[in-house]
């Protein structure tokens, strides 16, 4: 096994900002590569988490990818987690076809395949209902439920965001207080105290998982107004009629944790499941015993892992030949 993570950056959509969002990409260099799979974070984390995962799914010949969104991870720094450039919720789901693109260009005859969680996997529910065509298979991971209709507070939120949100000012006024007080980016605490232990039990039974989510730097974002910005990108996942825009030929898989507090007890994959059942697409469901982050679940990890391998393989062309 040969696997190399490369890491580069590509200009976002962001129309207002000149801003980079950082990516990875994890490959098996021995081996000659059967698809590709792009991965979509979810909200307060960033693509780097998924490293085990990516590395599992390379080892056995794909290509994986994905980048850290708007406000996350590398693409902000410690500095900014969690502010969101104007209109953020329309560029996160733009710069996931930039990556697609990029990797698309690079490997043009490979399978291409989606896979997003919680956040990620609103996101990518609102791509897929844009952009579906073409590709190979979808996982939806830890989804949330929406309102048919939610979508249109999005021009309440960016119309609020106008009069509260000020990026580029708050951006420099968290540069210069970091810079004063810098935070490294190593996990430094050996311990997590009860308020961790409460404001972490939803997403995972597996003690380490929380434990390392808990005391990772970027795994903690700041509060910013400049949410208003970001909101639209979970409220669109819902829209009315979101499924039937979805291509009837695209496979999905949606799966979950049947203790997800987020997707409040399996009402948000059942739902998007339903809706998808209804509109005719080829569409299944698996709950697992688990919270949010089924994929970080010890107990578990490897069943996600095989069956989400297992779904790719299986709606994969080059596989079927």
């Amino acid at each position: 096994m040969a696997i190399t993570k490369t890491t580069g950056t590509y200009k976002s959509t962001c129309k207002a900002y000149d801003i980079d969002i950082f990516y990875a990409v994890w490959k098996d260099d021995s081996k000659n590569p059967i698809g590709v799979i792009q991965l979509t974070h979810g909200w307060a984390e960033y693509i780097e988490r998924y490293d085990e995962m990516a590395r599992y799914l390379a080892n056995e010949g794909y290509i994986v990818c994905g980048q850290d969104h708007l406000g996350h991870g590398k693409t902000c720094g410690l500095a900014n987690r969690g502010v969101y450039p104007p209109k953020a919720g329309k560029w996160m789901v733009e710069d996931m076809n930039t990556l697609r693109k990029l990797m698309q260009k690079q490997y043009p005859k490979l399978p291409y395949m989606l896979y997003g969680h919680s956040l990620g996997s609103l996101m990518t529910r609102t791509y897929i209902s844009k952009y579906g065509k073409g590709l190979a298979a979808c996982v939806i991971c830890g989804t949330v439920p929406i309102p048919s209709y939610a979508f249109l507070l999005n021009p309440i939120f960016y119309t609020a965001a106008k009069f509260v949100c000020n990026f580029g000012k708050e951006v420099a006024a968290n540069e210069a207080k970091f810079e004063k007080n810098p935070i490294s980016e190593e996990i430094t605490s050996n311990k997590m105290d009860l308020m961790g232990k409460l404001t972490t039990s939803w997403l995972s039974y597996d003690y380490d998982n929380r434990y390392t989510y808990f005391n990772n730097p970027y795994t903690t974002l700041l509060f910013s107004t400049t949410l208003l910005d970001m909101f639209p990108s979970t409220l669109n996942a819902g829209r009315h009629g979101w499924a039937k825009k979805v291509p009837l030929e695209l496979p999905i898989f949606v799966v979950s944790g049947k203790a997800d507090l987020a997707g409040v007890y399996t009402l948000g994959p059942k739902e998007a499941f339903n809706k998808l059942q209804k509109t005719g697409h080829d569409v299944r469901m698996k709950l697992y015993h688990g919270k949010h982050e089924i994929h970080n679940e010890g107990k578990i990890k490897a069943e996600v892992l095989k069956d989400q391998l297992d779904f790719y393989n299986a709606h994969n062309p080059l596989l079927k030949k």
